[in-house]
């Protein structure tokens, strides 16, 4: 946390502002500390795309998590993780796979 925040809240308050209804703290890049130019108000879902243990994956050239990508396919999200994650299958391939049953 920047030494500003931990000594003074009020410090803090004027650079994130209240907490608006159903948001909670956010750091925008998740190796980063929490500082005003790396923290944002956020919903769950926004926050659960800067996991550090988000599966990424390339498609057309664009990383995206793993989750996005099974949307674009139409295909489910926590099948198309497993395959992918614990059977060692590329993404486009488990995809794929899911599409033909």
């Amino acid at each position: 946390m920047c030494p500003e925040w931990s000594r003074d809240f009020e410090t803090f308050l004027g650079d994130m502002g209240e907490c608006p209804p159903g948001k909670s703290i956010d750091r925008i890049n998740p190796d980063d500390g929490y500082r005003p130019d790396n923290c944002r108000w956020a919903t769950t879902s926004q926050q659960a795309r800067t996991r550090t243990d988000n599966v990424l994956v390339e498609h057309d050239g664009k990383k995206m998590i793993l989750k996005d990508f099974a949307a674009l396919k139409g295909v489910n999200y926590k099948t198309l993780h497993n395959y992918v994650r614990y059977k060692g299958m590329e993404p486009d391939e488990a995809a794929a796979r899911l599409l033909s049953r």
